[in-house]
């Protein structure tokens, strides 16, 4: 089995995805824009969804290009075709 690993670097502007083999030569990368707020002052916001989205979509990507084989997790994971989850958020 090859050992391969994720890197995601997640910026203002946008998430990048670096897949790389066990020896560290880059196998693959994959960007995904986000659009930040600017707000008055100088303040940047951003959607919590739309930053879990991007690296998800960025992760997928460079693992796909790296031709990475896909295996079942043994953990529980995020509804497949959402990452909104898979129920209303808990309330206390």
């Amino acid at each position: 089995m090859d050992m391969h690993i994720l890197a995601i670097d997640q910026g203002t502007s946008g998430t990048k995805a670096i897949v790389a083999g066990a020896d560290g030569a880059v196998l693959a990368i994959a960007e995904e824009p986000l659009r930040p707020s600017y707000l008055p002052g100088g303040a940047v916001e951003q959607d919590p969804l739309a930053l879990l989205d991007s690296v998800l979509t960025a992760g997928r990507r460079a693992v796909a290009a790296a031709g990475v084989p896909r295996r079942r997790s043994p953990w529980p994971t995020r509804a497949r075709r959402s990452s909104r989850g898979t129920g209303p958020p808990a309330r206390r």
